[in-house]
């Protein structure tokens, strides 16, 4: 099989007999047609990157519906492990960690971005010392990557949004003892309660409404 790319070159600049047969000098216009030959591996190559664009955009568009579809909200199966799963609250598609949702409770109206980690307790199926361990408020945005990994107790206030990759814990590294390696120190547990900026009825200025005390 051979391939040819055609290319059509029209000329204008010349003068000679009329192209009528009047004998009249006027314009000629020469019409060349030029053909080369095109090597396989480039039309190969041509194919494979058409191909390659049209398998990327039909990749795009299921991831589209990927996400779509997989996010998680309180109706689905998965929503119903946890605790407490909020109306209109949503987990984005992909999640990256989620493990003893019986223990963890969501308020309503909350989104939390792709890539998150929800986590109570070390390992699956643990049986945790109270309950909820992880408890989040209503219309709160959790950013995407980010982690809350809970062992004890964290209460996530009302309004709260964090940015991208936070982690909050309530269990943190030892490191009192320098002459130790944090591994094989002890790993203390506190509560961690994070909550939004608020304004008092009877200040003029901002408070805290909930003492802060996380990673």
């Amino acid at each position: 099989m051979v391939l040819f790319d055609t290319a059509c070159v029209i000329a204008s600049d010349r003068t000679g007999p009329d192209l009528r047969g009047q004998g009249q000098d006027g314009p000629i216009a020469l019409i060349a047609v030029l053909q080369r030959e095109i090597p396989r591996s480039t039309f190969v190559n041509r194919m494979r990157g058409k191909a390659k664009r049209v398998a990327g955009e039909l990749v795009r568009k299921a991831w589209d519906h990927a996400i779509e579809l997989g996010a998680i909200g309180p109706g689905d199966a998965r929503g119903k492990r946890f605790g407490h799963f909020g109306m209109n609250s949503v987990i984005c598609f992909p999640a990256n960690t989620l493990f003893n949702e019986a223990y963890i409770h969501i308020g309503e109206g909350t989104m939390f971005g792709p890539q998150i980690t929800l986590s109570a307790g070390m390992v699956p199926g643990q049986e945790c010392l109270t309950n909820p361990v992880v408890k989040i408020g209503d219309r709160c945005l959790i950013g995407k990557g980010s982690g809350i990994v809970g062992h004890l107790s964290i209460e996530i206030g009302n309004d709260v949004w964090t940015g991208h990759h936070v982690y909050i814990t309530d269990q943190n590294d030892g490191y009192d003892d320098l002459t130790q390696p944090i591994s094989r120190q002890s790993m203390p547990e506190r509560p961690a309660t994070i909550d939004f900026l608020e304004r008092a009825p009877d200040e003029k200025t901002l408070r805290r409404s909930l003492p802060v005390s996380v990673e």
